[in-house]
């Protein structure tokens, strides 16, 4: 009985595990429908996403155009409120006569038809190259006028300093003519472009005001007499050669040099200014060494030291000699009248 039970309860427990399995079964089947349901409305929502995201970015891109063209037009119509008072001239015209107006402005536009499209361009480089130039220039104007000024304050320097120096020079030149000339009058006149005379009485300030000098005019008097003054062209030989002794001598006091060299200075000369001419060497040797040549008596008598030139075997040669030796030797040139006396 037991053994044959067992089996009865057996085969009822297989039937209702079977039973189970079975609605197991059919609920993972269930269930798995129910996933992939899902799954393929999750695809569905996924792919309605990508839509409305895409439609979004859209109208986003629309909205960015959208703002850009208001901008536009709010532009436009700033300018259209310019033209408006330009249009209100048509306003009164009839439409004869603003086709007329077109034509002509289309004929006057027909003019233009070759332009060069990077016109634009080209000027808005052509100002940015002018603005350039026009700082550049602002620079070199600035410049100019700084060196401008400097020149004018170096020329006004150098116009007192010449004048100074002329009135120095004019003073020296004066005593040694009078010193060469008895009686004689001589003086330096400053002269500007226009070959007028310029009072040394001038300020310097009236000065700066006047032409600027351009040279010196020499006025002598042989006689001392101020209507018998006169300039260099009216002078004869040895008149020229007294007053140009008498400006190198006056330059020379104004600034000394150690040593002179004279070549015949004398030669020109007559027997009173060469007297004249060998005491001013005299006077002026005291601060200098002169060496002249001359065959002239009057140098002999107030010169310290007597060299003899002449040729051997046409050779030059020098030789020292005493006084009375110079004077015998001008002597004797004198007598054969290699010179005039």
């Amino acid at each position: 009985m037991s053994l044959a039970s067992w089996d009865v309860v057996s085969d009822r427990e297989k039937e209702q595990n079977l039973g189970v399995i079975a609605r197991g079964k059919l609920a993972h089947a269930k269930s798995k429908s129910e996933v992939d349901k899902l799954q393929a409305e999750d695809q569905k929502f996924q792919h309605t996403l990508s839509q409305h995201t895409a439609a979004l970015d859209d109208i986003s891109l629309k909205v960015n155009n959208l703002v850009k063209k208001k901008g536009d037009s709010d532009e436009k119509l700033r300018s259209l409120t310019v033209v408006s008072s330009e249009m209100a001239k048509y306003k009164e015209m009839t439409p004869q006569q603003l086709m007329k107006q077109l034509g002509a402005t289309n004929k006057a536009l027909g003019k233009f038809e070759h332009v060069n499209k990077k016109a634009i361009d080209q000027y808005t480089t052509f100002m940015d190259q002018l603005q350039e130039l026009q700082q550049k220039k602002e620079v070199i104007d600035q410049s100019r006028e700084a060196v401008e000024k400097f020149m004018s304050s170096v020329d006004a320097q150098k116009e007192e300093t010449m004048r100074q120096t002329l009135e120095r020079v004019d003073k020296h030149f004066q005593e040694i003519f009078a010193d060469l000339v008895a009686g004689g009058v001589g003086k330096l006149r400053m002269m500007n472009a226009s070959d007028r005379v310029i009072d040394p009485e001038e300020t310097p300030a009236r000065l700066g005001e006047e032409e600027p000098t351009r040279g010196v005019r020499i006025e002598v008097s042989f006689t001392g007499q101020s209507s018998s003054f006169l300039t260099m062209p009216q002078l004869s030989g040895g008149q020229k050669t007294v007053v140009a002794i008498a400006l190198v001598f006056a330059i020379q006091r104004l600034e000394p040099a150690p040593f002179y060299l004279f070549d015949e200075i004398d030669a020109a000369l007559d027997a009173q200014y060469r007297t004249a001419v060998a005491r001013l060497l005299a006077k002026d040797a005291r601060n200098a060494q002169m060496v002249l040549t001359t065959f002239r008596p009057e140098i002999i008598e107030t010169a310290d030291r007597f060299y003899r030139v002449y040729m051997k075997n046409r050779v030059s040669r020098i030789e020292s000699v005493p006084r009375a030796e110079a004077r015998k030797v001008i002597e004797e040139q004198t007598r054969l009248g290699q010179v005039e006396a």
